[in-house]
């Protein structure tokens, strides 16, 4: 006589199961798991997960990846191209002809053109959307000034410090002729020297830790105002560049040092 009872049990557990499972689905945000590549030096396979924003490709051309990370060909853009961001792998891979740890970088779907391409991180960067400055010049050009960073190693992961180079790339939109540019680098070095850069940047590393704080265009020249924190201490400059030189040339000017004991003052300024 029990028979239906345990039955009825049975019916319960199989029920409280399967809403047990529906609700680790709903709540999975991964949107595909990718058998190992074959052009990358991962052990693993790598797994997409949605991560939407705005980038831009800055490069005319960039190597092309299919579902299991093999190179497919090249995607050709004019340059300097908006892209929207799809997803993004959980992890970071090394293409095969390279085994420096700072050249890893998470594979990234795109959209461009309403069609999606996979391509590395190194070469399309994502924009800061919550630190868009708008300016207009004399003329009623509208202008956007931002940073957008790389989907690559940085200062530091899970372990710690990496020795890696972290920076974000500064960027001019002109938003009346849907133009983008970046900014050469500046030609005076003696508060800050960019290296190899070519363009004007913001670091983000062990050493310092650099933020746009205003932007606005002075008798045809765009001044951009940077903070920085640096180990000890911190400083305060800008960086101006002629609009009819299309930024071909930059330098810092009004460069200002903070103490540890003024950083309060430094945290202030916005």
């Amino acid at each position: 006589m029990k028979l239906p009872v345990y039955i009825g049990l049975l019916l319960l557990a199989a029920t409280s199961c399967k809403k047990t499972e529906e609700v680790q689905q709903t709540e999975t945000v991964v949107t595909d798991t990718l058998p190992t590549p074959t052009t990358t030096r991962v052990n693993e396979p790598l797994v997409f997960e949605k991560q939407l924003g705005e980038g831009i490709i800055i490069d005319k051309t960039l190597p092309e990846y299919d579902a299991n990370f093999n190179e497919t060909g090249t995607l050709a853009t004019d340059g300097f191209k908006k892209v929207q961001i799809l997803e993004v792998t959980t992890k970071m891979a090394n293409l095969k002809n390279s085994s420096d740890y700072c050249e890893r970088a998470h594979f990234v779907k795109i959209k461009l053109n309403n069609k999606d391409h996979i391509v590395f991180g190194r070469q399309v960067f994502k924009i800061d959307s919550k630190s868009i400055f708008p300016v207009q010049d004399a003329v009623g050009d509208k202008f956007s000034i931002f940073s957008a960073s790389a989907f690559e190693m940085g200062a530091s992961d899970d372990d710690g410090l990496t020795d890696c180079d972290e920076y974000s790339m500064v960027l001019i939109e002109n938003t009346s002729k849907q133009t983008l540019s970046l900014i050469n680098a500046p030609s005076n070095k003696e508060h800050r020297d960019q290296m190899s850069i070519k363009s004007v940047v913001l670091f983000n590393d062990q050493g310092s830790s650099e933020e746009i704080y205003k932007a606005t265009i002075i008798h045809d020249t765009l001044v951009v105002g940077i903070k920085a924190t640096y180990q000890e201490g911190g400083g305060l400059f800008n960086i101006k560049s002629a609009l009819k030189d299309n930024f071909s040339k930059s330098i810092i000017t009004n460069y200002k040092r903070f103490e540890e004991d003024q950083m309060d003052e430094l945290k202030k300024i916005k």
